[in-house]
């Protein structure tokens, strides 16, 4: 039943095509806007991110965590999201990472943690300072969301300012009866500890906005629903079922008047208060 919920159920005969017009998106993007690509935030091949620059004056900075199950995907098959986000004034910035199985989640956690810092201090250097909005899709929602919850224990200053999670997985836990975990290796100790649903989130005081897909399977619905229920009591959580969408064809809700598009802008309103 987890193979189908989180595995088979969760693909499409779209995708294929879906992500070639995505490529054709990814090539175009990349000759109209200005980029700042793969710099480094670690040593590990993949520690890396790409900036793509507001082309307006800049109000906020997004950060992107992409999808791939913490095991596949790049950051550069999702440059696209950029296009209309940064016509609208917002620097955005993709982030890869290292995947399993060469690293486990925790050291992804690290590495993210890393970035952040990184992030922040490249566009320091360049005399900007703006509030930070963390996105993430899939394995990228359970970062963003887990990043989080381990800021809000720190002492250091607020690193980012709100998080849009889309279609995420926050209960790790069915994932160790899939094909999932032949490269993810979930221990129990690591189950309990990087599910945020686990975690008392009592201490956390940034919005939140969890989104999904209608056409998505049932278990990442409910994994939606009772990780912003959790969070509900701090009341600052939005979520949505994003109509008539999958895992994957939810994310052209990044282009302007999407709903995503939206929830960013509403987000940035908020957190500019």
């Amino acid at each position: 039943m987890n193979e189908y919920e989180y595995v088979d159920g969760q693909r499409h005969s779209s995708f294929a095509d879906l992500f070639v017009y995505y490529e054709k998106l990814n090539q175009e993007i990349l000759q109209e806007k200005e980029w700042a690509l793969d710099q480094p935030y670690g040593f590990q091949e993949r520690e890396l991110f790409d900036v793509c620059y507001a082309k307006t004056p800049a109000k906020a900075i997004i950060i992107y965590l992409h999808a791939g199950y913490w095991q596949s995907r790049d950051k550069s098959q999702f440059r696209f999201i950029a296009q209309d986000i940064s016509s609208q004034g917002y620097h955005f910035v993709l982030v890869n990472y290292p995947l399993c199985p060469t690293v486990k989640i925790g050291g992804i956690v690290r590495s993210i943690q890393y970035a952040i810092h990184s992030i922040k201090n490249f566009f320091r250097y360049k005399e900007i300072d703006l509030p930070i909005i963390l996105c993430g899709h899939s394995a990228g929602a359970h970062l963003v969301t887990e990043l989080a919850i381990q800021n809000s224990k720190s002492v250091h200053s607020k690193l980012f300012h709100g998080v849009i999670a889309i279609s995420g997985i926050y209960d790790l836990a069915p994932l160790k009866d899939t094909s999932l975990n032949q490269a993810l290796q979930l221990t129990e100790s690591e189950i309990q500890y990087y599910s945020p649903v686990y975690k008392n989130s009592l201490l956390i005081d940034l919005p939140f906005t969890f989104l999904v897909g209608q056409k998505e399977t049932n278990a990442f619905i409910q994994q939606n629903q009772n990780m912003a229920k959790l969070l509900a009591a701090r009341g600052i959580v939005k979520k949505e079922e994003l109509l008539e969408h999958d895992h994957f064809s939810l994310l052209q809700e990044f282009f302007k008047k999407g709903r995503i598009f939206q929830h960013i802008e509403m987000m940035y309103d908020f957190i500019s208060i």
